[in-house]
């Protein structure tokens, strides 16, 4: 892939949670972002990308559900309030995000946005999940 194909390459062996589940879903969630990455660098429509946008936030919703109900079967997991409070931020600052790019008459995602995923999903998967990873 070139720069303009992706911003996070998938790594199992580095971004491992130890829970398959979660880790296929990180993977699906890193593909949607490279697609709305590239999408955004190749002049795809403001509607194409939007609607990108709205399945990584779906996907997003769903994923953090699907751990929430996941680490809350473990019991030696203590950080599972914590937990759910920075999966509540995190979509709060997306849909802030979203909401800067509806109004943005550029028709495309800024690269704060782009940073923006980077960093929250390496920092999220590499620090706050690999902790239930490691009680499973």
């Amino acid at each position: 892939m070139s720069a303009t194909d992706s911003i996070f390459e998938w790594d199992l062996a580095r971004f491992t949670t130890k829970v398959g589940t979660m880790d296929r879903e990180h993977e699906g969630l890193i593909k949607i972002m490279n697609q709305l990455y590239k999408e955004n660098n190749s002049g795809t429509d403001k509607a194409q990308l939007l609607k990108t946008a709205t399945l990584l936030a779906t996907k997003t919703t769903e994923h953090f559900a699907h751990e929430e109900r996941y680490f809350s079967t473990l019991s030696k997991y203590e950080g599972a309030g914590s937990h759910k409070l920075i999966h509540q931020k995190l979509l709060s600052q997306f849909g802030e995000h979203l909401e800067k790019f509806k109004k943005d008459p550029s028709g495309k995602f800024n690269e704060e946005f782009f940073r923006f995923l980077k960093v929250w999903l390496q920092a999220h998967i590499c620090g706050i999940d690999r902790k239930y990873g490691e009680l499973s």
